[in-house]
């Protein structure tokens, strides 16, 4: 079984492919050899910078370990649908992109713009990137300021069930958790 195409580090950054998802292989007819779609999934920082070193530590807070799996969750349902109502149908468009192929049923309406909006084309962008500085996506609204790292951002270990988007076009959106 093959692997399909990713793009090279500089191509990834530059397209901002290490901040959102993105699939690779949609066109199976563009392969060599079987290949499965593949779903990326960046360990982006939703709630908190989730890329924490185990090396130096196996001790987190209550407030580290609950923001650890908040941001589990945030990425893999992109919060809820709140980033993408489509998000789930995408999955399940990407799930059954090869059953589609293999029993030649045409590609749905909606999983083709699913596909536009998340597979790479092919596009390359080998300049050196910009220097990546990540930025939390959410912030939970807090009711009590008792434990945690600022270093990890976690300020606090208890949280109302919300959290607040911050990106600018869905600044001060509540998610219910």
């Amino acid at each position: 079984m093959g692997f399909p195409a990713v793009p090279a580090e500089n191509t990834f950054l530059n397209l901002g492919l290490n901040g959102k998802p993105a699939f690779f292989g949609c066109d199976a007819a563009n392969l060599s050899s079987p290949s499965p779609l593949v779903v990326y999934l960046p360990n982006s920082p939703y709630v908190l910078a989730s890329n924490i070193s185990t090396l130096t530590s196996l001790t987190f807070t209550t407030g580290e370990r609950d923001a650890l799996a908040q941001n589990g969750w945030a990425l893999a349902t992109q919060l809820n649908s709140t980033l993408d109502g489509d998000w789930p149908v995408c999955v399940g468009c990407a799930l059954l992109a090869r059953s589609f192929g293999r029993t030649e049923t045409p590609l749905p309406g909606k999983c083709q713009q699913c596909f536009d909006r998340y597979c790479w084309d092919g596009t390359v962008h080998d300049t050196n990137p910009p220097s990546y500085t990540p930025v939390k996506l959410v912030k939970y609204r807090y009711t009590m300021q008792n434990e945690g790292t600022p270093d990890r951002g976690v300020t606090n270990a208890y949280y109302r069930p919300f959290l607040v988007l911050t990106t600018p076009e869905l600044l001060g959106t509540l998610i219910e958790v």
